[in-house]
């Protein structure tokens, strides 16, 4: 933005070409604008407003946006459950989790299909769902999908679908995903229903703030991983919270800072090249016996993986996380 706007001090006698530079500016302003709100909501930094809100409504409501989201080679279709399905929350970050929904559907269909959206209840929760009938999503895509800063899209911030986690974690919700590679997928948010009788929100009543954020003191974390976007987005994350945060991206250079810095907390993909995150762990913590551990994935079925946490000052974190789940694990082990 800084060479554009100093080619718009040389273009000060071209209307037209300051006029044309002058609106890149504007869009440039917008775009950071856009993703620092997705960064305020990924950190749980922002204040949310809840109130009641009946998510039949709210698709309702957002029929002209999804008409709009989806080009003349997608068909729409809205099927909505009979009824009210209350619930609570804030409703610009609900409308958020719908769009960011919609565009990843309409992304998925290159060569056109069909967008469906759909609510229900199920239990004691509400749900929203938005399918298509795009590429599918590969396993090991899916497995990453609600990570910070992980994109498969040219230009893409991978913010959106982790925003879109983080927003429903926090009202107590989840995300069921179901794919198949060629034929299409589909995203099920699940929501509290808001209790029969329940006392509204008072209008403008602030989200409760995450519990997990005590004072972190001088805390140094060795943060680990060979994906460059996981890396970063974890490492800044951490450092929002508090923490004096090392980033490396192997085994081999996290053995070699580690050689030159002290750290109390080490937390490492166990998946990694060369050094696993198991070995890498097992050497520092006999090096420096004190030396707190978390080790993650996103590899579930592997018995092993939990395996290599099981004992003493080693605690597992499941991938993908929320940024209240990574907040509160760090404190718990530091605690240890």
């Amino acid at each position: 933005m800084l060479a554009t706007i100093g080619l718009l001090a040389a273009q000060r006698q071209d209307e037209v070409a300051f006029g044309v530079t002058l609106g890149k500016i504007e869009d440039a302003i917008k775009r950071s604008a856009r993703h620092t709100r997705q960064l305020l909501v990924f950190a749980r930094q922002d204040v949310t407003r809840r109130e009641k809100i009946d998510l039949n409504e709210l698709v309702a409501s957002s029929a002209d946006l999804l008409a709009n989201l989806a080009p003349v080679s997608v068909q729409l279709n809205v099927e909505q459950v009979a009824g009210t399905l209350a619930v609570e929350g804030d409703r610009g970050q609900l409308e958020q989790v719908l769009a960011n929904l919609a565009v990843n559907a309409v992304d998925a269909m290159p060569g056109g299909g069909v967008l469906t959206v759909r609510t229900g209840r199920e239990g004691a929760f509400a749900w929203l769902e938005v399918g298509d009938t795009g590429v599918g999503i590969p396993e090991e895509v899916r497995r990453r999908l609600f990570e910070p800063f992980f994109t498969t899209k040219p230009g893409g911030t991978g913010l959106g679908l982790s925003v879109t986690h983080g927003i429903v974690a926090g009202l107590g919700g989840r995300i069921e995903v179901a794919s198949e590679v060629g034929k299409g997928s589909t995203f099920r948010v699940f929501l509290p229903l808001r209790p029969e009788g329940a006392p509204a929100p008072a209008p403008g009543t602030p989200a409760a703030a995450p519990s997990a954020r005590a004072a972190k003191g001088a805390a140094r974390l060795l943060v680990v991983d060979d994906e460059v976007g996981a890396r970063e987005g974890l490492a800044a994350a951490l450092d929002m919270l508090g923490y004096h945060v090392t980033p490396a991206g192997s085994g081999e250079e996290a053995l070699a800072i580690a050689g030159r810095e002290a750290f109390d907390l080490l937390l490492s993909d166990i998946k990694l090249p060369g050094i696993q995150g198991g070995d890498l762990a097992r050497t520092l913590v006999a090096r420096h016996p004190g030396l707190r551990v978390i080790l993650m994935s996103g590899y579930t079925e592997d018995a092993a993986v939990r395996a290599e946490a099981s004992s003493g000052r080693v605690r597992f974190l499941q991938k993908p996380f929320s940024m209240d789940a990574v907040a509160a694990e760090v404190a718990a082990a530091l605690q240890t």
